[in-house]
């Protein structure tokens, strides 16, 4: 996948969007962000859960930088 030379950060929606159906991050979901990452893209997810629920979909290795959450509160 390329990816664009001038993406720095980016920010997306976690239920319904990247994770389905309350189903965990899908492999190809996964190395997606992979691949962003190590383009050197920072990535944050965002998500109504609480902390404590999106530990619960989450791995600690998920590929992430930044989680929002709580509906950012």
């Amino acid at each position: 996948m390329p990816v664009a030379k001038n993406l720095k950060l980016l920010c997306f929606d976690l239920d319904g969007t990247v994770l389905a159906g309350g189903q965990p991050l899908s492999p190809a979901n996964w190395q997606a962000l992979q691949t962003l990452r190590e383009a050197g893209v920072v990535l944050a997810a965002a998500s109504g859960r609480n902390r404590q629920s999106l530990c619960k979909v989450l791995s600690p290795d998920t590929p992430l930088d930044y989680a929002i959450f709580s509906t950012g509160t």
